[in-house]
């Protein structure tokens, strides 16, 4: 059984392989976003329990394939060890976590937070992969597994937003901030724990890419730059989600003084 699931999980050689912004790359990005569109155009005509509950179901979705994966790393590995990289400190893995408990929550800024950094975190994975996607087939089940999990937690995030379940106020563009930074702190603690050298950047583990180590950068510099990339690009998401509401308001607007 141990060799027949490595031979399964573990075989990603093959005459084609997928790089970052190659054809297939582009293909997988193509799909999962006509799936949210999709799922979007399909959601829109429901009721606010059916949304509730989908939303909901995607959220556990989304955590069970983050926890599966994990426990099926050691059939990835030749090594056959756990992927202690999978741990929750890195945004992406750790927003699979805590979407769980957006649906069941009273808070619209935690709601706001978690949110607006599932977006982030997995819009910016799926564009740039970087070196996740080199020496790899396109159907393997390293490929597969983490263009799945990030597409859907992708997905959760967007439909959030498109169903109105969740709200981003521009007024509060702090609070993504707020969420970064214990995100930052948080990791932290994974890459001091895990790194005996973290101030040298030398260790495997780059938990949220403050270390340094896997862009070559000083470890005193590279939190802040990694905080200034992931803020900005939330900015934009807030400016997109802001700029769409307003535009459908003035439709509405619109539709209404012409029905009158």
């Amino acid at each position: 059984m141990k060799k027949f699931l490595s031979d399964i999980l573990g075989n990603t050689d093959g005459p084609i392989e997928i790089t970052c912004f190659s054809i297939w790359h582009f293909l997988y990005i193509f799909l999962i976003a006509g799936a949210i569109i999709g799922a979007a155009f399909w959601l829109k005509g429901k009721s606010d329990a059916t949304k509730h509950k989908t939303l909901k179901i995607l959220a556990l979705v989304t955590f069970g394939f983050y926890v599966v994966d994990f426990f099926l790393q050691p059939f990835v590995r030749s090594s056959f060890t756990l992927n202690i990289d999978k741990l929750p400190f890195h945004i992406c893995t750790l927003m699979g976590v805590m979407a769980i408990f957006v649906a069941n929550s009273k808070h619209d800024w935690f709601k706001e937070i978690i949110v607006a950094l599932a977006t982030t975190g997995a819009f910016m994975y799926l564009v740039y992969p970087g070196s996740a996607l080199g020496d790899n087939t396109p159907w393997c089940y390293k490929v597969v597994q983490t263009m799945l999990y990030h597409g859907l937690l992708l997905a959760w995030g967007i439909l959030s937003l498109t169903t109105g379940q969740v709200k981003l106020h521009i007024k509060k563009l702090w609070l993504p901030l707020v969420g970064m930074v214990c995100v930052a702190l948080w990791a932290t603690i994974g890459n001091v724990c895990y790194n005996t050298n973290y101030a040298g950047g030398s260790g495997h583990y780059d938990w949220f890419f403050l270390t340094g180590s896997t862009f070559g950068m000083s470890p005193y510099l590279m939190p802040f730059l990694t905080l200034a990339a992931f803020y900005s690009v939330t900015a934009c998401i807030y400016g997109i989600y802001w700029l769409s509401t307003y535009l459908m308001a003035k439709h509405a607007a619109k539709r209404t003084a012409a029905n009158n």
